[in-house]
């Protein structure tokens, strides 16, 4: 037996499918929109932690502190202008060989620049 369905009941039951329609649209629109895989999600964390990791190493090194050993050089010349010694002595240290001492003595002091003395020995 067919039931006849009043206008009132067809007019209800459209409203009630339209609204499933939309409910159901709605909710598949929010599970794919705006959000993101676990390991892409993972992913980011790790690079923002090695890029932070990274600006704190080099800000670190940046203010580190230095510590420099000037060094005099002395140079020693003979007349014919051959290098015939180079001595290399840091702040506080002295000439300890003899030799090098002795051709140091003998020469006669021409300039000093940048850190190098130079001296030469005339006949």
């Amino acid at each position: 037996m067919k039931k006849l369905l009043t206008k009132s009941q067809k007019t209800a039951s459209a409203i009630v499918a339209l609204m499933l329609g939309a409910i159901i649209t709605f909710s598949a629109v929010m599970n794919s929109f705006g959000v993101t895989n676990d390991t892409e999600f993972e992913s980011n964390l790790l690079e923002d932690e090695i890029l932070e990791r990274a600006y704190t190493d080099v800000m670190v090194d940046e203010f580190e502190e230095v510590e420099l050993i000037e060094t005099h050089t002395i140079k020693v010349y003979d007349s014919e202008d051959q290098l015939i010694k180079t001595v290399e002595l840091g702040d506080d240290e002295i000439i300890e060989d003899a030799e090098t001492l002795n051709l140091v003595h003998q020469a006669e002091f021409l300039t000093e620049y940048n850190n190098t003395s130079i001296y030469r020995i005339s006949k």
